[in-house]
Parts: structure tokens; sequence; C-alpha cells
């Protein structure tokens, strides 16, 4: 198994962050229950499986008021069997 993450915080003005996480992973000559999951907010672990797979998210962290903040956030996944 391989594997390559990055992770970035970036702060923009304000108490602002942007957040960004990329996930990839390789297997090889791996059985299946050994496969590359898919690693984004809101499945579950081992859900979807892959010999390869790649992620991608981005969340941005507004500073909203003193004791408030308003997040959002995207991501893709892709797994893949060849």
């Amino acid at each position: 198994m391989y594997r390559l993450d990055f992770k970035r915080l970036l702060e923009h003005g304000n108490g602002n962050v942007l957040a960004v996480r990329q996930n990839n992973q390789w297997t090889a000559d791996a059985p299946p229950a050994a496969y590359a999951p898919i690693t984004l907010r809101g499945y579950k672990f081992g859900q979807y499986l892959g010999k390869y797979m790649s992620s991608i998210e981005v969340e941005e962290r507004l500073h909203v008021a003193q004791r408030w903040t308003a997040t959002a956030f995207a991501g893709v996944g892709v797994p893949l069997w060849r």
C-alpha cells in the first residue's frame, strides 16, 4: 500500500480560514478486503473501496462575529478498480 496525503490551512483576513485536504492511496496485489477506502466527510469508512483512491475536500471557515463562524465544504472522491 502507498499513500500520499496533503493538508493545508490558509488564513485570509479577519479570522477566515480555507482548509484543503487531499488523500491518495494505491494498493498493489492486495486482496479486496485491503483495498483503499474513500475518506470523505459523510461517508462511512470502508463504504466504497477500490484498488486506487483519490479524494479532495475544501472547507471555508468564515468568521461572522466574535463567537460565531460559518462553515461550507465540498468534496470529491474517486475509487478506481483497474
